[in-house]
């Protein structure tokens, strides 16, 4: 499966569109979960199957976590771009990510711009680790960190 910038694109606009109409944040929760689970079962059928057996609010977050990682790798291994392009988004993507950490709610997320993983990872990531902020998005790609670290700013 490859998916160019331009279909990760059309993805943000459809699940904004959807988290804009949410009257809840259960219900923006639900908009990412879905579209990360249509992320998770494009790229790896045999990921998706195996997370079919945990229970459904951890297989929720693990489809969140997987579509989260899996845009950065995409920038990495897949967009045709050269690498100070590559580089400049993984570090936009950082940056992103801080800012979805700064932010409360999916919902206040989306409507500062953020990217609709980020809005989802955030919750993950807040409710996994309260006060603190983990980063995996530069992994391996970003100086300093050794191919395949994990990067914690």
């Amino acid at each position: 499966m490859v998916w160019g910038p331009s279909h990760w694109q059309q993805i943000q606009g459809a699940v904004c569109e959807r988290v804009w109409r949410a009257r809840s944040e259960a219900e923006a929760w639900h908009a990412i979960v879905q579209r990360a689970k249509a992320v998770m079962r494009a790229f790896s059928s045999s990921f998706y199957l195996v997370t079919r057996f945990l229970p459904p609010r951890q297989r929720a977050e693990v489809e969140v976590i997987y579509a989260s990682v899996r845009y950065p790798d995409e920038i990495v291994d897949t967009f045709p771009l050269s690498a100070a392009e590559k580089l400049a988004r993984l570090e936009a993507w950082q940056a992103a990510y801080r800012e979805a950490m700064r932010l409360r709610g999916i919902r206040e997320r989306i409507h500062n711009g953020l990217p609709w993983i980020l809005a989802g990872f955030a919750e993950v990531a807040r409710e996994g680790n309260p006060g603190k902020t983990l980063s995996v998005f530069s992994c391996g790609h970003a100086p300093g960190c050794a191919t395949g670290a994990l990067c914690i700013p």
